[in-house]
């Protein structure tokens, strides 16, 4: 997929109990400093918002080396529906090519009704700035 710079997916993507990921080609080399990923959770119907976050560049578009990575506390036991963004800042980069993995926390926590059932993942932006 080739992106410009400050482009945005509005996808809404549902992973069950998998890691999920993008990798993406820009345009043209771009400077980057930060990476957000809107995300949905839904205690009641399995959905959880991710566990961290890992940003990776190329030069070539095949030798991704990881630039950043940033983990995220589990949500307190709650039946809340709600949806927020997941910032990541990365030291300012000049790229074209990105890869960004967003961990799942897989399995439903202790607190929930089915523990250790597969947990589902909803992503529905990724922004690059």
């Amino acid at each position: 997929m080739s992106l410009s710079i400050n482009t945005f997916l509005l996808i809404l993507l549902g992973f069950e109990g998998v890691h999920s990921g993008v990798q993406m080609s820009l345009q043209k080399k771009e400077s980057i400093h930060s990476v957000s990923v809107g995300a949905l959770s839904a205690p009641a119907s399995w959905i959880f918002f991710p566990a961290a976050i890992e940003v990776y560049t190329a030069a070539d578009g095949k030798n991704y080396q990881l630039i950043s990575k940033k983990s995220f506390a589990p949500i307190d036991p709650t039946n809340d529906l709600s949806k927020k963004f997941f910032d990541i800042s990365i030291p300012e980069t000049q790229t074209q090519f990105l890869k960004i993995i967003i961990k799942s926390p897989l399995t439903n926590p202790d607190w929930h009704p089915n523990p250790g059932g597969k947990s589902w993942l909803f992503i529905d932006e990724i922004i690059i700035d």
